[in-house]
C-alpha cells in the first residue's frame, strides 16, 4: 500500500501537474531490474528504490540480498539488474519509511508527506517546483 501510495503521489507531480513526466510502477520493474518505481522527466530519469527502516541499513540488506540471489542462481548466473549498461545511467533516489516517519491512514503505515516532497527535493540541480 505504500509503495502504491507512493505512485500515486509521483504521478500527481510529474504527470498530473506538472505535465512533464511518467512514471512507470510495475512488477516487471521491481523483479527484474530492482527499483520500486521510474521516473523519466525534462530528459532526465530516476530509479526510485523506497524503503522501511533507517538509511544506515539499507546498503547491508541490498549486499544480503545480492549475495542470496548469486548463490541461487550459480547455475544460470543471469540476472537482468546485473551489469546492465542502462540501468547505471539512472539516477538512483531513495525514500524511507519508518515508525518514526511515516503517515499513518487507516492502520497503513504510509510515506511521510515530508518524505514524499523531500523526494521531489533531492538537489537544487534537479528539484521540481510545483509551482511551475
Amino acid at each position: 500500500m505504500a509503495e502504491a501510495h507512493l505512485y500515486a503521489c509521483l504521478v500527481d507531480a510529474f504527470e498530473d501537474r506538472l505535465r512533464e513526466g511518467i512514471v512507470f510502477y510495475d512488477p516487471r520493474i521491481n523483479w527484474k531490474i530492482k527499483w520500486d518505481a521510474a521516473v523519466t522527466t525534462r530528459g532526465e530519469r530516476f530509479a526510485i528504490d523506497s524503503v522501511w527502516g533507517e538509511p544506515g541499513g539499507r546498503r547491508r540488506t541490498e549486499v544480503r540480498r545480492d549475495k542470496v540471489e548469486r548463490e541461487r542462481k550459480e547455475r544460470t548466473a543471469v540476472s537482468s539488474h546485473w551489469n546492465h549498461s542502462e540501468r547505471e545511467r539512472w539516477t538512483r533516489l531513495q525514500i524511507f519509511r519508518s515508525e518514526e516517519d511515516c503517515q499513518i491512514v487507516n492502520g497503513v503505515r504510509l510515506f511521510s508527506m515530508a518524505a514524499v516532497n523531500g523526494l521531489l527535493v533531492h538537489d537544487q540541480a534537479t528539484s521540481w517546483s510545483m509551482d511551475r
